[in-house]
C-alpha cells in the first residue's frame, strides 16, 4: 500500500511539472501590425464632424496570461511608403494610385501604442476631421487619400522581420449612412427580381423581407417610409393588383437595432393566373439619412400557382408498334387555374422511331402536351381526373387531335400521396395507337 501511495505522490508531481510547459509562450514572440498592407476605411457622414480609425499592433507567441508588462511601441508616419505603391502594381480595385492625406484632416491620440499587461493586442485612434476631409473634395466611395504608417520600436521582445508586416496604408473614404433590402446585398441598381409563387390552396401567403442598416449609429431609432415605385415595371410586366397584397405604410428600427422586417400578405385569391406580376416595393424616405441608391427597391416578381403545381418524377411506359419502352426521369407542371395543370408529355425524344411524339411546323419539332383537370371526390386517393387538349399556344406546346384517356384504363391522381396515375393514348403517322402508362410523384 505504502509503495503505491508514493507512486501517485510521483505522477502528481511529473503531471504538475509537465502542465506548467503546457502554458508557456509557444514561439519567439513578434510585434507587427495586423492590419497591414492598404486597406479601405469606412468614414461614414454622421452629425459628427470626426471619425475614428484605429491602428492596431499585435504581440504573436505569447499568451496573454503570461504578459505581465506593458509592451510600448512606436511609430512614425512614413510617406515613401506611398511612393512604393504607386510604383508596384495597382490593383484596379483599388482606384489607381492613393497620395497621402493631409496632416491637418487628421491626428494621433498618443504618439505610441500601448499592448497592455494581461493582453496581446494594441490600438490607439486616428482621429479624422470629417469637414476638412470633405473639403478636400472627395466623392463618396472614392479612394484617393492614405495615411502611411510603420512601426519603429518595441520596448519588448522584436519587431517581425518581414517589413510588409510592419507598415500600413490606411486609405479613407467617404460613404452615407443608408437603408437596402438584404436581398439585395449582392446586387446593383435594384435588379434583382425575387421570385415568389402564391398557392390558391391558402387564402393568404404572408412574407417578411428584412432591411438593413448601413454605417448608421445604434442607439438611435429610424422611421423607414415604404411606398410602391410602378415606374420600375420591367417592359411588357404587369404590375400586382393593389387588391393582391398588403404591406404597412412604415417600419421602425429600433434604438440597438441594426434591421427591421417588412411584413408582406398576398391575397391569392386576386392574384391571376397565367400571367406574370411585379411588385418593385420601395424605401421611399427614412426619419434620418436615407435609402442606399442601388439597393433600395425590392423587385418581387409573382406567379400564381395551384395546389398541384410541383416537380415530379415520372416513371413511363410506352407502347407502340407492338413494342414496349420504358422511361424515366422528372417533369414541371404548370398552373392554368385552381384545378388545372398543363404538363408535357415525354421528356425527352424517347426514341423516333418508335414513337412519333413530336408534330412539325415549318420543319421545326412541336413538343406535345396536354392540359389536366383535377376533379376532387370523397375518395380522396382517387379523384377524378379529365384531359382537356390543347391548342398551338404562344411557346409552340400542342397535342395530337386523336389524344385521349385510355377508355379501358382507369386515370386519376392520389391527394394523399399527391401522385398521379394516368393512362392516355394517341395515334401515330401510321394510324396505330401509342399507349402510355404513367405515375409522377409530386418532389
Amino acid at each position: 500500500m505504502k509503495n503505491k501511495y508514493y507512486i501517485i505522490i510521483l505522477l502528481a508531481v511529473l503531471f504538475m511539472g509537465c502542465s506548467k510547459d503546457v502554458w508557456l509562450d509557444n514561439d519567439t514572440p513578434k510585434v507587427y501590425i495586423p492590419k497591414n498592407g492598404l486597406s479601405i476605411n469606412k468614414a461614414w457622414l454622421l452629425e459628427s464632424n470626426e471619425y475614428i480609425v484605429n491602428l492596431s499592433a499585435y504581440c504573436s507567441g505569447v499568451r496573454p496570461e503570461n504578459q505581465k508588462t506593458d509592451i510600448v511601441v512606436t511609430f512614425a508616419v512614413v510617406p515613401k511608403l506611398i511612393e512604393d505603391y504607386n510604383n508596384a502594381v495597382v490593383p484596379e480595385e483599388y482606384s489607381g494610385k492613393i497620395v497621402e492625406l493631409p496632416a491637418s484632416c487628421y491626428s494621433f491620440v498618443d504618439d505610441k501604442i500601448v499592448i497592455a499587461k494581461g493582453t496581446s493586442h494594441g490600438d490607439i485612434p486616428i482621429k479624422i476631421d470629417m469637414l476638412k476631409l470633405k473639403a478636400l473634395g472627395l466623392k463618396t466611395n472614392e479612394v484617393k487619400y492614405a495615411i502611411p504608417v510603420q512601426l519603429q520600436s518595441t520596448s519588448m521582445y522584436n519587431l517581425q522581420e518581414n517589413a510588409n508586416m510592419l507598415s500600413a496604408l490606411y486609405c479613407v473614404t467617404m460613404d452615407e449612412p443608408s437603408f437596402y433590402f438584404w436581398d439585395n446585398r449582392d446586387v446593383k441598381g435594384n435588379v434583382i427580381a425575387k421570385k415568389l409563387m402564391v398557392n390558391y390552396e391558402n387564402k393568404n401567403d404572408k412574407y417578411d423581407f428584412r432591411i438593413v442598416s448601413h454605417g448608421l449609429p445604434v442607439g438611435q431609432e429610424y422611421t423607414l417610409n415604404l411606398a410602391v415605385d410602378e415606374t420600375l415595371i420591367p417592359k411588357g410586366g404587369y404590375l400586382l393588383p393593389s387588391n393582391a397584397y398588403e404591406f404597412p405604410a412604415t417600419v421602425k428600427i429600433e434604438a440597438n437595432a441594426i434591421d427591421t422586417y417588412v411584413p408582406i400578405k398576398f391575397v391569392n385569391s386576386n392574384v391571376d393566373f397565367g400571367k406574370v406580376f411585379y411588385l418593385p416595393l420601395s424605401i421611399k424616405s427614412a426619419s434620418k439619412y436615407g435609402p442606399d441608391a442601388e439597393r433600395s427597391v425590392l423587385m418581387l416578381k409573382i406567379t400564381a400557382k395551384n395546389d398541384y403545381e410541383w416537380k415530379y418524377a415520372s416513371k413511363m411506359s410506352i407502347t407502340a408498334g407492338g413494342r414496349t419502352n420504358a422511361s424515366a426521369g422528372q417533369k414541371s407542371f404548370t398552373s392554368y387555374s385552381i384545378d388545372m395543370v398543363d404538363l408535357p408529355i415525354f421528356i425527352d425524344y424517347i426514341d423516333n422511331d418508335l414513337v412519333d411524339n413530336w408534330d412539325y411546323d415549318n420543319w421545326d419539332y412541336i413538343p406535345y402536351s396536354f392540359r389536366l383537370k383535377i376533379i376532387p371526390t370523397d375518395n380522396k386517393n382517387k379523384y377524378k381526373v379529365e384531359l382537356i387538349k390543347l391548342p398551338r399556344d404562344a411557346w409552340g406546346y400542342r397535342n395530337p387531335a386523336s389524344l385521349e384517356l385510355d377508355p379501358e384504363k382507369e386515370s386519376y391522381f392520389d391527394w394523399d400521396y399527391e401522385t398521379f396515375h394516368l393512362n392516355y393514348r394517341y395515334k401515330s403517322y401510321d394510324g396505330s395507337w401509342i399507349n402510355i402508362s404513367e405515375i409522377l410523384e409530386a418532389q
